[in-house]
């Protein structure tokens, strides 16, 4: 008898406070613009306190923040 699995596998998130654009772009919902944008906003607004933050982007909207919340940290 086959089991499935099906638990939240270990992700490894980045760190929006401390990765650079290529870490950035390198993630698969992340395009370039949108980590530079990410990176723009840290180094004008400073370190980010809240993931939702990252909605201020405006080339981040509402279903691209959903896809990307689970892989990205403070």
């Amino acid at each position: 008898c086959a089991r499935l699995d099906f638990s939240v596998p270990n992700i490894r998130r980045i760190s929006i406070n401390n990765a650079t654009v290529e870490v950035l772009d390198r993630h698969p919902y992340i395009t370039r613009w949108q980590a530079n944008s990410i990176v723009k906003m840290r180094i004008q607004l400073g370190r980010f306190q809240s993931i939702q933050e990252l909605r201020k982007s405006h080339l981040i909207n509402a279903e691209d923040f959903e896809k990307l919340e689970p892989y990205v940290s403070l």
